[in-house]
Parts: structure tokens; sequence; C-alpha cells
């Protein structure tokens, strides 16, 4: 996966599905900070899922990298799909 790049209007970073281009706005500054950046916001209420579980990515298993944890759309089931591509449901 190359770099991701910045620029004062914003950070762009490569993904799987394509360029995911995040902007600076109301509310949001984006730094950066050697190889990373880091970002501040403040979130609206009611944006952030407050009950203390975590809510996977969604994606069919084609789309899904090498090595990750997400919600299969394809199996209907959390999954990880191990480094040489197989998909192991995790329940």
């Amino acid at each position: 996966m190359a770099n991701s790049s910045f620029s004062p209007h914003g950070v762009i970073i490569p993904t799987v599905n394509g360029n995911m281009v995040l902007n600076a706005g109301a509310n949001m500054t984006i730094f950066p900070n050697g190889n990373l950046v880091t970002f501040a916001a403040q979130i609206p209420n009611a944006v952030v899922n407050n009950s203390g579980t975590w809510l996977p990515p969604q994606m069919p298993d084609a789309k899904a990298p090498n090595g990750s944890i997400y919600y299969s759309t394809t199996a209907g089931k959390l999954v990880y799909k191990a480094p040489d591509s197989t998909v192991h449901n995790l329940y």
C-alpha cells in the first residue's frame, strides 16, 4: 500500500477500494506528524457508539484486505480473512 499524502486541504489515504480523502472542516483539524497524521474533531452527540461495543467494518469478502477482521456481507457473519485470502468465520 502506498503512503498517505498530506496537503493543507486534507489527507489522501489509498485503500483497496480506491482513495479516501479526509478533508479538514468545521471543528476538525489534521496535523502532519512524521509518517503519520493526527486528527482532532468535535463529534456531534449520537454519532459515536457509546454502548461500549465495537462496530466492525462491513464489506464483501472480495473487497476485504488479507489479515483483517470484518463483518462479511458475503457470509453474513463476523470473519477473519487470513494472509492467504482464506476467510474464516469467527462464530
